[in-house]
């Protein structure tokens, strides 16, 4: 096949309203694909393993995943969100992941076609949930993987007014690329100000400079909806936390720890294999004078509100 018959095709793919549904489906695929990619990168990032190997398996009792088991989505319904073999619950989060990220594209590409502008997204995309998961399991923001993120919005958005219908000049590429690291950077500012001001009310970090650097991010990539962005993932972490709901992975396993040592201490059986890791979790807590709920990993609400700004404005007649 030649290149003019294979740029044929995707013109025809990308193009023609026989292909609309085709489009559709096919951004679905990528999105749920790339999200399940995308979240055992971020685990295995946060647990010091590898993403090649071991391969694809279990949590529980570490067998092997066949194809079928794999499937985004469809697999976790396959299995009745448990494992086939051992039967351990499968996490909520991948099929809420995978079909998330499936239904964003899928609006983006509604909105956008197949062009050039829904290209450079998907990458992004792919970054700032990788980077969602990562502060939600360790409360860190990987400076190297915000900077990427950063690079690839600028890079992105470049491109895409250099390719766009109305092919840009140097000039409008040079105003562009300004308005965008402006936005990042009041976003930043903002940010790094309202964790110092949290400090200081509440005697303790209010806001990490992970968040400020993700606020550049952020910022650059949504420039003047970056306020609508930043009200929505403040109003969804508050009312997070004002239904009790883990604010970082780590919750839920100290609170475990916690409940375990305190079991250990009734039946006297402290010291003893995992009921002495429990209690040094467990005192770790207690010594800190905080409870399990006093963390938030931002990090995620302003993942999330920047995803619901982005479909938002794309949808918009």
């Amino acid at each position: 096949m030649t290149v003019e018959q294979i740029a044929s095709l995707w013109t025809f793919f990308a193009t023609a309203q026989e292909t609309h549904a085709l489009r559709l489906g096919a951004a679905f695929v990528l999105g749920s694909i790339l999200a399940s990619f995308v979240t055992l990168c971020a685990e295995r990032r946060a647990a010091g393993q590898g993403i090649v190997r071991p391969g694809s398996c279990c949590s529980h009792c570490h067998q092997p995943l066949s194809v079928l088991q794999l499937l985004p989505v469809a697999g976790w319904l396959l299995q009745g969100g448990r494992c086939a073999l051992c039967r351990a619950p499968i996490p909520w989060r991948y099929p809420v992941l995978e079909a998330g990220l499936g239904l964003i594209l899928v609006a983006l590409c509604q909105a956008w076609g197949w062009t050039t502008a829904f290209l450079v997204h998907v990458p992004v995309l792919c970054l700032l949930l990788f980077l969602a998961l990562i502060d939600w399991l360790t409360l860190r923001l990987p400076d190297r993987i915000t900077y990427l993120t950063l690079v690839c919005v600028l890079a992105g958005k470049s491109v895409a007014v250099l390719t766009g219908p109305a092919t840009g000049t140097l000039a409008s590429l040079l105003s562009q690329l300004f308005s965008m690291l402006t936005a990042g950077g009041l976003t930043a500012l903002f940010l790094f100000l309202v964790g110092r001001m949290a400090r200081q009310r509440l005697n303790r970090e209010g806001m990490g400079l992970g968040d400020v650097k993700l606020g550049l991010v952020l910022g650059a990539l949504l420039e003047d909806l970056v306020p609508a962005s930043l009200a929505l993932a403040s109003l969804l972490a508050l009312a997070a936390t004002r239904l009790g709901l883990p604010c970082w992975a780590g919750q839920t396993r100290e609170a475990k720890a916690a409940r375990d040592a305190e079991q250990a201490q009734v039946s006297g059986s402290l010291g003893q294999g995992r009921n002495a890791d429990a209690a040094h979790a467990f005192g770790q807590v207690r010594e800190s004078g905080q409870s399990t709920t006093s963390v938030v990993a931002f990090g995620p609400y302003l993942v999330l509100g920047c995803l619901c700004t982005l479909v938002a404005q794309a949808l918009m007649p």
